[in-house]
C-alpha cells in the first residue's frame, strides 16, 4: 500500500511548547542511517530561509553526518 506508514509514533511532543502532534496530523521521520537523508535535510533546510527552523535542520544535518561517519556498517537505503 502506498501510503501505509512504516513506524509508528505513539506521541510526538514539541519541546518548546510542551504540545502534541495531533493524531488525525500526518507525521515524515527520517532516520540517520537512511543514506539519503541528510540530502533531504539539507534541501529542506533551504527551503526553511534565514530562521530557527533552518538552525534546527542544520544541527540535525550534523548530528546525521557525525552518526554516519562513526557507523558506516548501519547505513542504508532506504526500504519501503
Amino acid at each position: 500500500m502506498l501510503n501505509e506508514k512504516k513506524y509508528e509514533i505513539p506521541a510526538a511532543v514539541n519541546k518548546k511548547n510542551g504540545k502534541c502532534i495531533p493524531d488525525d496530523e500526518p507525521v515524515f521521520l527520517f532516520r540517520a542511517n537512511d543514506h539519503q537523508a541528510c540530502a533531504a535535510l539539507m534541501a529542506y533546510s533551504i527551503m526553511c530561509g534565514f530562521s530557527e527552523q533552518r538552525d534546527a535542520v542544520t544541527q540535525s544535518v550534523i548530528e546525521f553526518r557525525k552518526w554516519a561517519m562513526e557507523n558506516p556498517d548501519k547505513m542504508s537505503e532506504p526500504t519501503p
